[in-house]
């Protein structure tokens, strides 16, 4: 795929977009173009990176209906999505359970289910209260767990979380150019819960 300039976004991307949405990005790389001062040298993301970006953003918030449904169509994009994902995780508040606290949990579900990965780490630190209820602190632990039965999410402790997003970048950084992509699979214990 061609990279790194407008005549290239231009020549591979723009063929593949709606005349209307061709005339947008033109635009859009004209004015960023004209802001660096050059029209020869402006980066751009494929439309692919685009459209995996916009699928992330919404993932998991209020805007999303069907985050399994996002999940799925995130697996069209996986190479440009994964990087992406790994970036939108962050330490939430495991008891929150607000609209960002939502978002990073469903971005560990999309990346579990496009590579079938799943870090787990024991936790140091004192669970809270609605974490005893499900979460056993002599066992190792992922990001989150799911209380399937009840529908409860419980996040874990910020030690695992922490442990959880170095071991995300880690593993980009060694294995994320050359992972196998895992096709979406209804197989709800391998990446949801």
């Amino acid at each position: 795929m061609p990279s790194g300039t407008s005549s290239s976004f231009l020549a591979f991307g723009m063929t593949r977009l709606s005349p209307s949405l061709q005339s947008t990005f033109g635009i859009l790389l004209i004015c960023a173009a004209l802001a660096r001062g050059s029209l020869a040298q402006v980066p751009t993301e494929m439309p692919e990176a685009l459209v995996a970006r916009s699928l992330i953003a919404r993932l998991g918030t209020d805007a999303d209906t069907n985050p399994v449904d996002t999940i799925k169509a995130l697996h069209r994009y996986s190479r440009d999505a994964v990087p992406k994902l790994i970036e939108e995780l962050r330490v939430v508040d495991p008891d929150k359970g607000d609209s960002e606290w939502n978002h990073v949990v469903w971005c560990e579900r999309a990346l579990r289910s496009m590579t079938g990965k799943v870090f787990k780490f024991r936790t140091s630190e004192r669970l809270t209260s609605r974490q005893q209820e499900f979460l056993d602190p002599g066992e190792p632990m992922g990001y989150f767990a799911e209380w399937m039965s009840r529908g409860r999410v419980y996040v874990a402790p910020k030690d695992v979380q922490r442990a959880v997003i170095d071991a995300w970048h880690k593993w980009l950084a060694q294995d994320g150019s050359n992972f196998n992509t895992r096709q979406f699979s209804w197989e709800w214990d391998a990446w949801y819960f």
